[in-house]
């Protein structure tokens, strides 16, 4: 929830608190949250598919007119006549969120045969390989990574991109717009009668096929003389937002005069001279299909009634009854949660991990095997967010390698100090799809490395006890698995 002392931001959901009544404003990432007004903590229920939100134009057809003919005077260009009409439109955009993975190494330089080769045209391909105006020149056996070990990092990806079809001045993105202008699901009650929504045009998986296009072929003309790049995105989540937009129309003696108007400034992005029919090549309506019908109820036990905290957690157990709820509806835990039992400690925060059933051989291109002759049944992969990919894949590694090891149990009574589950199920999958694809660039040194769609058999938590020493974290079960106190983003749970 956007603090009282901070600007609105994000997403305005207009669905009041059950328990005030108060509007609520929430940020673009929301399970749960406390009304700042009564301190309700509240849940929102997200649709199964994906969210619609428009942006309410802050200009009245008032304003257009004016508005057009400060443009035109600027310009020393004739002002509108009496036969001046507009249409009031909708655009629609795709906002995409995702995880990105750039891979990269210094490749070795290409060794070449001419001493002319200086003095050829150089082009780096999406393969890694060097292309020249004289082939005979160059060798691509010799384009390798074996002088540099490649490095893959990890980045938020946010991208918002057109879905109807392309008019004149319609920017093709809304940039940073969707992180200041409040926007609201879209539902019947949205439509004011008058204002047309433009139908889109790409559906949600042309949507990510061109975002896969585009990453890839970013990657590829970014990357330097003597280097390989590779980018990939994982766990897209889309929403489809609809901006505000004004086309208006002029009759001049020569043909008709167009314009284009921003919703939200009023500023004039295209002004030019066409058929008045020119926009009516697409298809929109005044009453379009809804799909962000958000639902905001009390954050409560469904079997005890008792308050479950918003604390951002995906999972939350009820301390009072131990019944597990899930807030994302993706998420599955066919095997429930279990706790590594510390016989000689008490009280120590209690990490999440997901527990994820693999065949044994993806599992051992997840993470290395170590000295084990067999490889364990589950993945285990960090269920809260870390500062550091490379600390969280080492963490990973040692809890798969360790999990057979740590007692498990069936809580009878759910203990205090559980650090909430920030990391989502579908991002669990997402994050153990890429380690199998960075470890086959790393082992490999190869920037072809295949990707791998990960299907768990079955999904679990599991809550390991770690304690505090110096700047480490210690399991308190084994004392052999250690991460840096420095990756965890932030602490909820008090550490003394």
């Amino acid at each position: 929830m956007t603090p009282a002392n901070k600007p609105d931001s994000g997403f305005f959901i207009t669905v009041t608190c059950p328990g005030c009544g108060a509007g609520l404003n929430l940020e673009s990432d929301f399970y749960s949250l406390t009304c700042r007004y009564c301190g309700s903590a509240l849940r929102v229920i997200m649709p199964g598919k994906n969210p619609v939100y428009y942006i309410k134009s802050r200009k009245s057809k008032f304003d257009i007119r004016p508005a057009i003919d400060r443009y035109l005077k600027r310009n020393h260009l004739p002002l509108t006549r009496s036969d001046f009409v507009f249409r009031p439109i909708y655009y629609p955009y795709w906002k995409v969120n995702a995880i990105q993975t750039r891979a990269s190494c210094g490749a070795t330089q290409a060794h070449h045969k001419s001493s002319n080769f200086a003095h050829s045209e150089v082009s780096v391909g999406w393969s890694g390989t060097l292309s020249v105006n004289n082939a005979s020149d160059y060798s691509p056996a010799d384009y390798t990574c074996e002088d540099s070990l490649p490095k893959v990092k990890l980045m938020p990806f946010a991208r918002t991109l057109p879905a109807g079809p392309v008019l004149p001045g319609i920017p093709l993105s809304l940039g940073l717009r969707t992180q200041y202008i409040q926007m609201e699901p879209l539902t019947s009650e949205a439509s004011d009668g008058e204002s047309e929504f433009i139908t889109p045009q790409k559906d949600w998986s042309q949507v990510i096929a061109d975002i896969r296009k585009a990453t890839v072929h970013r990657a590829g003309i970014n990357a330097g003389l003597g280097e390989k790049r590779r980018s990939d995105i994982f766990n897209p989540r889309g929403a489809l937002i609809y901006f505000p937009y004004y086309i208006a129309f002029s009759d001049t003696a020569s043909d008709t005069d167009v314009f284009i108007l921003d919703g939200i400034s009023g500023r004039v992005v295209y002004a030019g001279e066409g058929e008045t029919d020119f926009i009516d090549n697409f298809r929109a309506e005044k009453n379009p299909k809804g799909g962000g019908a958000l639902q905001v109820v009390l954050h409560r036990c469904r079997n005890c009634g008792l308050d479950l905290p918003a604390d951002g957690s995906f999972v939350q157990i009820c301390s009072n009854c131990g019944v597990v709820t899930v807030l994302d509806p993706q998420t599955r835990l066919e095997e429930g949660v279990n706790i590594a039992q510390a016989s000689n400690r008490t009280g120590d925060p209690l990490f999440p991990f997901w527990k994820l059933k693999l065949p044994s051989e993806i599992i051992g291109q997840a993470v290395s095997p170590g000295l084990k002759e067999s490889m364990p049944d589950y993945l285990i992969i960090p269920a809260f967010r870390g500062r550091n990919f490379e600390a969280i894949k080492r963490l990973a590694g040692r809890i798969t390698n360790m999990a057979a090891s740590l007692p498990q149990e069936k809580p009878d009574e759910i203990s205090k100090g559980l650090y909430p589950v920030t990391v989502s199920y579908p991002e669990a999958v997402a994050l153990a799809e890429i380690l199998i694809f960075s470890n086959r660039i790393i082992r490999n040194r190869q920037m072809t490395a295949d990707r791998e769609s990960l299907s768990p058999e079955k999904a679990g938590l599991l809550y390991v006890p770690f304690h505090l020493q110096n700047y480490f974290f210690v399991d308190s079960v084994t004392g052999d698995i250690t991460f840096e106190k420095s990756i965890v983003q932030e602490s909820i749970i008090a550490i003394d």
